[in-house]
């Protein structure tokens, strides 16, 4: 069954700041270090005297069996969570996913690693999170 979650949709975080003022150095310092301590991984740091610092820290992986719908509304973000592993739940998935495609939503493929997702026309449960978008009237 798809259940009502509050599934981490975590992305990579930038933390920038001005290479030449020591009390940003140890701000980003502070933040970088809160991050790592809520499992968050370094990827790289890059700047130096003349141009800004950046940090980009990754989010903790998660199950990769457990995938996240998420539908805006006018209540704002719902989501549901099921399970690629058990076939019940990708049926039901699949079935909500038409149902939500016939309504007017249009579906977006997110990629946890922060980079480009795509539009889809078709279910595919081996993506990590779909993003339902309905449709907006002009004006």
């Amino acid at each position: 069954m798809l259940q009502l979650a509050d599934a981490s949709t975590e992305r990579p975080k930038q933390i920038q700041w001005d290479p030449t003022l020591h009390a940003d150095w140890e701000e980003a310092q502070k933040t970088i270090k809160r991050y790592r301590d809520q499992g968050f991984t370094l990827r790289e740091v890059r700047g130096d005297l003349k141009s800004s610092g950046l940090a980009v820290i990754d989010p903790p992986a998660r199950d990769p069996n457990t995938i996240l719908f998420r539908v805006l509304s006018d209540e704002g973000d719902t989501r549901l969570v099921w399970d690629r592993r058990e076939p019940d739940q990708v049926k039901e998935a699949y079935v909500r996913f038409k149902e939500l495609l016939d309504s007017g939503h249009t579906a977006f493929a997110i990629r946890s690693d922060g980079k480009k997702g795509s539009k889809l026309d078709e279910f595919d449960p081996l993506h990590e999170e779909i993003l339902m978008v309905p449709k907006t009237l002009p004006g």
